[in-house]
């Protein structure tokens, strides 16, 4: 069993997700399961929400849960979205020294929240982004 205990449960997000892909079509019961709680440790890492109840989530916070869990079925949700482009390298010679040098020519782009579908459900419960800090390490255990 694991430690976390996810704010919509496998069976409630086959209902709030009902005809909608890639969750409708997938017949992996243990990724949905995965799915649903590594969207919750997401959610946790990600949004701030002042007046919430963790044992007793509205359903809002359900539906926010169940969709980022979709998204984590076809792709990591915690890859950070940049938009960076390749790396670039460049030398430069002068008098006998040499200084090879590998960058970005795009630079860092600021952070582009990649569920904005996610934030505006969100926003109706008073929930933010909270920026700042590194992703904590949460423990999951098997059974």
């Amino acid at each position: 069993m694991s430690a976390v205990t996810p704010y919509v449960t496998k069976g409630e997000a086959d209902v709030i997700l009902d005809g909608v892909e890639p969750w409708e079509s997938s017949t992996d019961d243990a990724a949905k399961e995965t799915a649903v709680i590594q969207a919750k440790i997401y959610f946790d890492q990600i949004y701030k929400c002042p007046d919430f109840d963790s044992e007793d989530p509205s359903d809002i916070v359900k539906e926010a849960n169940a969709i980022l869990a979709n998204y984590n079925l076809t792709q990591n949700i915690f890859t950070r979205q940049t938009g960076n482009g390749p790396l670039e390298e460049s030398e430069v010679k002068a008098e006998g020294v040499s200084v090879r040098k590998r960058y970005n020519s795009k630079g860092m782009s600021p952070w582009k929240d990649p569920f904005p579908d996610v934030t505006a459900l969100l926003y109706q419960e008073g929930c933010s982004i909270q920026f700042g800090g590194a992703i904590s390490t949460n423990a999951l255990v098997r059974a």
